[in-house]
């Protein structure tokens, strides 16, 4: 295992240590703590020989899904017209009630 190995040369399930997965799959922006972090969280495969940490690109592949955030979308109604809105349903069911009891 070279420094001058790159991602591509990594097979999808070729164990690699999450140093060498930082590396090569991060650019060196994560940290193998990170790595152990995302296992903790249940985002991450590691498998443990000989005491050494291992993942693969399919693990790493499936963190990155298991990470993604939903995309917000921006509400057509703002917080006063919903506000608004609530307010009239609770008017009308109380004028509701009302009526019943007559």
């Amino acid at each position: 295992m070279t420094s001058d190995r790159t991602s591509r040369d990594v097979g999808q399930d070729e164990p690699v240590t999450l140093a060498e997965a930082c590396r090569l799959f991060f650019g060196g922006r994560l940290s193998p703590s990170a790595l152990r972090t995302e296992a903790a969280k249940g985002r991450l495969t590691i498998t443990q020989i000989a005491r050494k940490d291992f993942v693969t690109r399919r693990a790493i592949e499936e963190m990155m899904v298991a990470c993604r955030r939903p995309v917000k979308t921006e509400s057509k109604t703002d917080s006063r017209t919903t506000a608004a809105t609530a307010q009239e349903a609770l008017r009308i069911k109380l004028a509701n009630l009302g009526k019943a009891k007559r």
